[in-house]
């Protein structure tokens, strides 16, 4: 039996605990992971400062330097609705064998058809909304 791919789909504007925890979880349980970076190319907004490539970099300069090499990045467009982000995700990380995984408190994702999303809890930190200072 193959090891399934494990996705994680989010905006990942600023690297927090839980953003490390849930690609953390995906390294965990795969030998690599695919992360999708929603709201790809959207223009520069006080909501969505960072280019997709930037995002990436933030969040790779976040984690220990064995799990860099471990970690995928893929664009992925949002918006026009459920089907249109599905497509998104499953033209980024084509295959049979794809795992969403996704933290047990946030609202489920449309899931490709052939994917499966696997839920986590996340672990307990002071704050998981508060940023990585190792930036």
């Amino acid at each position: 039996m193959t090891t399934p791919l494990i996705a994680c789909l989010g905006a990942f504007q600023l690297p927090t605990h839980a953003a490390l925890a849930l690609v953390r979880e995906a390294l965990a349980r795969a030998p690599r992971c695919t992360v999708l970076l929603s709201g790809a190319f959207r223009p520069r907004s006080p909501r969505y400062p960072f280019t997709w490539e930037e995002r990436a970099g933030l969040l790779r300069q976040a984690l220990d330097l064995q799990d860099r090499a471990r970690i995928d990045f893929r664009p992925v467009r949002e918006g026009w609705g459920d089907e249109r982000l599905r497509s998104e995700m499953q033209a980024a990380v084509p295959g049979e064998q794809v795992v969403l995984l996704q933290p047990a408190n946030a609202e489920p994702p449309p899931v490709p058809a052939g994917w499966r999303m696997e839920r986590f809890d996340m672990p307990e930190t002071q704050d998981a909304d508060e940023l990585i200072p190792r930036l």
